[in-house]
């Protein structure tokens, strides 16, 4: 079967620029950002006939998405760790599907000493262009990108334990999270590499009136030596370092107090030239959800606008917590490998993934040709922005259930492009 169809952007050839100091060249990409963010505003002001297109960059800085399918022997684990961390223990889990444990009973102490480690390669979510997400939510299993669904598992766990702490040189990503009870103290140390998601725990469990307990710092040193030894088995970054969480507030981004508010009234005629234009919003702080109680200072806006022919979703998250910018980081790239990752159903199709300059401080846009996304959008074309502290998801495309054809490629992203436009503005504003 023939590769399907991918759309690459011709740049015309330049001639050589003298170097930028280094100081200066961020000030020089924000000033023409915003530059072609203020012309596009003012020719979407007319309503013009053909949509302004967005500017993809010459070459994509996002590199080729590497994929585990297998496990170490023994989660990695070597036989002097378990000396040193469980001595005279035998193992109860020989780590077929991804889970090992070590547990080993002191009769003397009336007590348990437990390392259990998983390491687990995903294999992608159901992830589509166009599919609405929930910072935090961890996906299920699909044909999207595999190290798409991993980061999501592990934005959902950082999400559900606020007291976890950021750990450094461990994989891609890492955190700690320790508990201590009257009876129960752990260390676990979650990391990611890639697709491959790992969890090592290692705890104390007294079964009768504690008489020596093991100290936090003995379970989290014991927990971190054994994280160090599986990523070394996944040949991956193997120094961690427990570090304090971020505690700087990101520079403020104003929430639009509905997301309908950024497709004004002539931009809607431009892109729904039919009647009965149909809007249903959800303000975001109307019901705060399970996210914003884990996470302050997150809120998020969608609007829905369609007709007969035409449906496109609105979606901005913004936040004020320490983390939110690395959070929405996170978010931004789970969403770019899943565009990446979704294949049109015929070869014939067109198949249009682009990273956009000038839009942000990271952009992509996104058509898929006969496929679906939220709402059962039809052909749908996606623009994803984060501009700071905010996360701009724009749809657009043919209503399921319309008479009308999908909507062309420059038309279908020259609409979605046009909207996150001005929801860069409106949040930066």
């Amino acid at each position: 079967m023939s590769e399907p169809a991918v759309s690459r952007p011709n740049p015309e050839a330049a001639p050589p620029r003298p170097p930028v100091p280094r100081g200066g060249r961020t000030a020089i990409v924000g000033a023409v950002g915003a530059a072609l963010v203020a012309a596009v505003l003012i020719a979407l002001g007319t309503a013009p006939a053909v949509l302004p297109q967005p500017r993809v960059l010459a070459h994509d800085l996002v590199p080729a998405e590497r994929v585990a399918w297998t496990t170490p022997a023994n989660c990695g684990i070597g036989d002097a760790t378990l000396r040193a961390l469980v001595p005279g223990t035998a193992q109860t889990s020989p780590g077929d599907s991804g889970i090992c444990e070590w547990p080993t009973l002191d009769h003397a102490q009336l007590s348990e000493l437990d390392l259990t480690v998983s390491v687990v390669p995903r294999h992608g979510d159901n992830g589509v262009p166009g599919s609405a997400t929930t910072l935090g939510t961890a996906p299920g299993r699909g044909d999207g990108s595999p190290t798409a669904d991993a980061m999501g598992e592990f934005g959902a766990i950082a999400y559900a334990e606020p007291t976890a702490r950021p750990v450094t040189g461990l994989g891609d990503e890492a955190l700690l999270v320790e508990t201590a009870t009257s009876d129960l103290r752990s260390a676990c140390v979650r990391f990611r590499t890639g697709n491959v998601s790992v969890g090592v725990t290692y705890a104390y469990n007294a079964l009768d009136e504690p008489k020596d307990p093991p100290s936090a710092g003995r379970l989290r040193t014991g927990a971190l030596r054994a994280a160090a030894e599986v990523a070394r088995a996944l040949h991956v970054p193997a120094a961690p370092e427990v570090t304090a969480p971020p505690s700087a507030r990101p520079a403020p981004v104003r929430a639009p107090r509905s997301a309908c508010d950024v497709v004004p009234s002539d931009l809607r005629e431009r892109l729904f030239p039919e009647d009965d234009i149909q809007l249903s919003a959800e303000p975001g702080d109307a019901d705060e959800g399970e996210l914003a109680k884990r996470v302050r200072g997150i809120r998020e806006v969608t609007c829905d606008l369609h007709n007969g022919g035409r449906e496109m979703e609105v979606d901005i998250t913004t936040g004020t917590a320490p983390s939110i910018v690395r959070d929405l980081g996170r978010e931004y790239r789970r969403e770019d490998l899943d565009a990446r990752a979704e294949q049109p159903i015929s070869a014939a199709d067109e198949r249009y993934v682009h990273p956009l300059a000038g839009l942000g401080d990271q952009a992509f846009a996104a058509y898929l040709e006969e496929s679906t996304g939220p709402h059962l959008i039809r052909s749908p074309a996606r623009v994803v922005v984060r501009a700071g502290a905010a996360l701009i998801s724009i749809t657009y495309g043919t209503k399921d259930g319309a008479d009308t054809g999908p909507l062309a490629r420059e038309e279908a992203v020259g609409g979605a492009y046009a909207v996150a436009v001005r929801a860069v503005g409106a949040v930066r504003s």
